[in-house]
């Protein structure tokens, strides 16, 4: 009877998985799909998913959509809930996967692929004894023995195939140490492996299939990757009656049949075949170093080294061919993947034999050419490929150190005659990226993600020809640079129409030589007076704009250095941008040209106020067009740099036609005069925030707070409701704080420490926590600011408490938790009294409420907020200050119970190291407060803390020995001499990987630690 009602149950599972699924592909209603799907996550972590999912897999006649969906539920089961199952059914389940890929009628590759990686899930969990102790590839290869020909052999290279592309992975739900158990294994079989493969490379009917021949390669591949070329080795001398493959030592390895086998589909015309070819070269590449770290190649090695450079100069041709083409305008789709294999390969090849590039010693020019040709790809994606290449070279001729592995490779310095050797390539590298830099003809009509890609194109072409200016100088470089701009002038001269776009790239790329540049360069003054000659044209007066504010510096230096005579260019530039500023499309560019050239010649336009302060009224007011903020802020800042130059009344004078045009429309609006506009009034607030930023002078600054003090008081009153005015009041407050200092008039502070708790509770803004963070860490050095700093900090501690106690989830107002503790961070760093007992009250009370909100907070679903909670922990535990002793004592075991939750999964990862610090600290201050036995309690009362913590935790997820070896490491690692800090998070991220080796493992732990 109990077996008649499981078999109904399973055939009830069974239907109703078919139903869900046909549901979730068939049905056009979204919110059925949405329960289908649901229901189907939360089946497939089931126990009963295992005969449902197999039974759908084994029925023929169920749709393609099923078997496909049942297919990715078997391999997550086998990653993930293996070991639910006893020894017998995990052989049932292999057994079937087995007999799956075996069908006599195919699986589609995507399901067969599932199986595989379902297959790959099994072997990771089963040790190799459990294999019928010959491990898991002899027991493949029995199994598979007497089937069909060929079928067993392609499935054989599938499944091979795809255990060793999951090396290392972390999907498989096991114990770390079974996780590297298997490591071991894996490469303890690659010998195994290889000549499973050298067989299966005998057989016609996969080295004639292009799909299986791929698989082959693809195999051969990975396991070469993690075994390296010894297994493989290995592989040719096993067995006493086989006759061991060609090239059984490493200086005849080419001639082993599956290289040679690689090598021929180099020559294939099947796109996939010949790129996992590429891939087996790369990765024969990668096993020709000594390590990974290492220029140095293998000594017995070079025979092979010889070899691979040689297949992949073979192969330069058809990109050489496919640039030009391109460039030419023909059509080269067809080649198109081929040439990005082959550019794969001849970069892998460059980079890894880059000590030898440089030294002049290994096919030095002929890799220097094809590299060129990568870099001369019209696709950034291939071009740049060859980018880490000449970045390293420039380094290593320019500096002798390789960036990568900061090997020393010219102590001192490359030889002039070498340099000389690769500066013909840098030029030819130059002239291509200025043509990579290049506008094409259709870009009127591109996309924004197009311009997005041309963008991040055009940052790496900066970044390469500041490589190449290291080898061949700034002025060389720019000459080349300027080619093109010089040939187009006379073109133009000749009658051509102008091109806008060879212009704007020459000055593009020009722009990146600006700090390089002498000061006594003719081709910078040439190409800077030519600015305001050129024909207009949207994109090149952005671009040009840009070019001055990049050349500001230089200007300021000739200027000074009298190589530039008199302050014409700089008038003459200066009314090029103001001009730009007109146009809506040159806008952003002019308004940063104009911020840099009065950062840079502050203290020389003085001289030309009249001008500066005429396109300052005119961005202020409008009356020069419609700006966005950010372009005012720049001509604000700007325009403040040539104020703050000045001296007396002058400065004076300049602050107040500055302000003027923010401060009297802002208070017509919040006296009512005009109507109250909250986005208008944003901008002048933000405006205002500008000023007191970059206003340096700390008596001007003084005067302005006095004055606009009942200004920002308003506007808090009229805008407070909307967080960003707050915010910007809050970040002039900020600034001219700074700027003031200590010097602040009392009565302004006075009024700020009695609003802001106010304005606080009010609106509930996290800006107001965080000026008040500001204020602690400008006044806390002052003992006589501390009695009001203390009734700042507790004041607004307790309003946030209750806040967030009333909201009850942290992760809804994470912004009031990130700023409330880095208030309390900076309480404990420069003000740590205004927390402890003493002559202040409310101290223990604040700290009380901050610790429970820390507490409480712990496992905020925010960046930010966690990061500033840990570092409020970090501070605390290790402020030394007495008083802590009664609070953790009743606190010390809340704290490390949820800090071990932490660690076992309730925060991501990435908190593990600021996780272990936190309980290194909460432990280490335990046991002092048993050292200094100043409260009744017994043995190492930190210690105990974990002890107890750890006892909690089911030994089905951390067994005893575990449990006790992480306490060892802890107590290790307080004595300070035995292990460090960095060993102790080594513990503690193994301690994590055990806990979250899967969802079961994990909902275990944190129901113990946090009672749930």
């Amino acid at each position: 009877g109990e077996r008649v009602a499981m078999a109904t149950a399973e055939q009830e599972s069974y239907e109703t998985l078919l139903r869900a699924i046909h549901e979730l592909y068939h049905n056009p209603d979204q919110e059925v799909k949405k329960r289908a799907e649901k229901w189907f996550d939360e089946f497939q972590r089931s126990s009963v998913a295992w005969t449902s999912i197999l039974g759908v897999l084994q029925n023929q006649s169920c749709p393609t959509e099923a078997r496909h969906l049942c297919s990715i539920g078997l391999r997550n089961k086998c990653l993930l809930d293996l070991e639910e199952l006893p020894k017998e059914h995990v052989s049932q389940v292999r057994e079937s996967i087995i007999s799956l890929l075996l069908a006599p009628q195919p699986l589609s590759t995507p399901i067969r692929t599932q199986l595989c990686l379902a297959f790959s899930g099994i072997a990771a969990h089963t040790p190799a004894s459990d294999w019928n102790g010959i491990g898991m590839v002899q027991w493949l290869e029995q199994r598979l023995a007497g089937e069909q020909m060929p079928l067993s052999v392609i499935r054989m290279i599938e499944v091979l195939c795809i255990v060793a592309e999951e090396f290392g992975s972390y999907k498989p739900a096991v114990h770390p140490n079974r996780r590297r158990e298997y490591c071991r294994e894996l490469e303890s079989y690659a010998p195994k492996t290889f000549q499973l493969l050298v067989f299966a490379e005998k057989r016609a009917e996969v080295v004639q299939d292009p799909k299986s021949l791929k698989t082959l390669l693809q195999a051969f591949s990975s396991w070469l990757s993690f075994a390296g070329t010894e297994k493989l080795l290995a592989s040719a001398s096993m067995g006493a009656n086989q006759s061991a493959p060609q090239g059984a030592s490493l200086q005849g390895l080419k001639s082993h049949p599956l290289i040679v086998l690689a090598f021929g589909c180099l020559q294939s015309s099947d796109m996939e075949v010949f790129g996992m070819a590429v891939d087996v070269m790369c990765a024969l590449v990668e096993c020709t170093l000594m390590d990974s770290y290492s220029l140095d190649i293998i000594p017995e090695s070079s025979e092979l080294v010889q070899f691979l450079v040689s297949s992949a100069l073979t192969l330069r041709p058809k990109v050489s061919q496919y640039v030009a083409d391109a460039l030419a305008g023909k059509d080269v789709f067809e080649s198109e993947d081929t040439v990005k294999s082959i550019a794969r390969f001849l970069s892998e090849i460059a980079d890894s034999y880059i000590l030898y590039v440089a030294k002049g010693e290994l096919e030095t020019q002929n890799i220097l050419e094809a590299m060129l040709d990568v870099a001369g790809h019209p696709d950034n994606d291939v071009s740049s490929m060859s980018y880490a290449f000449w970045y390293r070279l420039s380094k290593i001729l320019f500096v002798g150190t390789d960036p990568d592995t900061e090997a020393s490779i010219f102590p001192n310095g490359a030889p002039q005659n070498l340099v000389n050797l690769f500066k013909p390539a840098f030029s030819k590298l130059v002239c291509h990226m200025v043509r990579q830099a290049t506008f094409a003809e259709d870009v009127d009509t591109w996309s924004k993600s197009e311009h997005r890609d041309f963008k991040s194109t055009r940052n790496s072409v900066g970044d390469i020809i500041s490589d190449a200016k290291l080898v061949l100088g700034p002025e060389a470089t720019m000459q080349l640079i300027l080619g093109p701009l010089q040939a187009h002038h006379v073109e133009c001269s000749s009658g051509k129409p102008f091109d806008w776009r060879v212009v704007e790239a020459a000055y593009y790329c020009a722009k990146t030589l600006a700090r390089s540049m002498p000061f006594e360069s003719a081709l910078v003054h040439n190409l800077l007076t030519a600015i305001p000659t050129l024909p207009w044209h949207a994109q090149l007066g952005h671009t040009s704009c840009a070019t001055v504010g990049a050349y500001s510096s230089w200007i300021a230096g000739g200027m000074k250095k009298g190589t530039l005579p008199d302050a014409s260019l700089l008038t003459s530039l200066l009314t090029f941008v103001s001009s730009a500023l007109k146009d809506g499309q040159a806008r952003r560019g002019a308004a940063v040209a104009f911020k840099h050239i009065c950062d840079s010649c502050s203290g020389i336009l003085g001289a030309f106020k009249e001008q500066v302060f005429s396109i300052y009224s005119g961005v202020v007011t409008g009356s020069l067009g419609s700006f966005e903020s950010e372009d005012v802020i720049e001509v604000l800042e700007g325009t403040i740099f040539v104020a703050m130059a000045m001296s007396g009344e002058e400065k004076q004078t300049a602050l107040q036609m500055i302000v003027q045009p923010v401060l009297t429309p802002l208070q017509a609006m919040l006296n009512g005069s005009t109507p109250a506009s909250e986005a208008q009034a944003l901008r002048l607030l933000e405006q205002l925030e500008g000023v007191y930023k970059n206003v340096n002078d700390k008596q001007m600054v003084m005067q302005l707070l006095d004055f606009t003090s009942p200004i920002f008081d308003r506007a808090l009153e009229v805008l407070g409701a909307n967080v960003e005015c707050a915010e910007k009041v809050c970040g002039a407050l900020k600034y001219g704080l700074k700027t003031t200092g200590k010097h602040t008039a009392q009565h302004l502070l006075q009024h700020l420490f009695t609003n802001i708790p106010l304005r606080f509770s009010r609106f509930s803004h996290p800006c107001m926590l965080y000026l008040s963070s500001e204020l602690v860490k400008i006044f806390g050095g002052q003992a006589e600011s501390h009695g009001w700093l203390q009734t700042l900090v507790s004041g607004l501690v307790a309003e946030a408490h209750k806040k967030l106690g009333e909201i009850k989830s942290f992760d809804s107002r994470p912004d009031i938790v990130d700023d409330l503790f880095l208030l309390a961070g900076r309480v404990l760093s420069y003000a740590p009294k205004i927390l402890f007992p003493g002559n202040l009250q409310g101290g223990p009370q604040t700290l009380q409420s901050l610790f429970s909100c820390a507490i409480a907070g712990m496992f905020v679903h925010h960046r930010d907020a966690l990061i500033s909670i840990y570092s409020f922990f970090y501070r605390l535990l290790t402020c030394g200050a007495k008083e802590l002793e009664t609070l953790m004592v009743e606190g010390g075991p809340v704290l490390v119970r949820r800090v071990m939750a932490g660690i076992a999964g309730a925060v991501p990862k990435a908190y593990l190291q600021d996780l272990g610090e936190c309980l290194w600290n909460a432990v280490l201050l335990g046991n002092k407060i048993q050292a200094r036995s100043t409260l009744p309690v017994a043995g190492k009362l930190g210690t105990s803390w974990l002890y107890q913590c750890l006892e909690t935790i089911p030994v089905g997820v951390l067994t005893n020995q575990e449990k006790q070896s992480f306490i060892t490491a802890v107590d290790t690692s307080l004595d300070g001499k035995s292990m460090s800090m960095r060993e102790l998070n080594k513990h503690v991220k193994e301690l994590a990987n055990i806990c979250r080796r899967n969802d079961k493992a994990t909902e275990a732990a944190q129901a113990c630690l946090l009672g749930h």
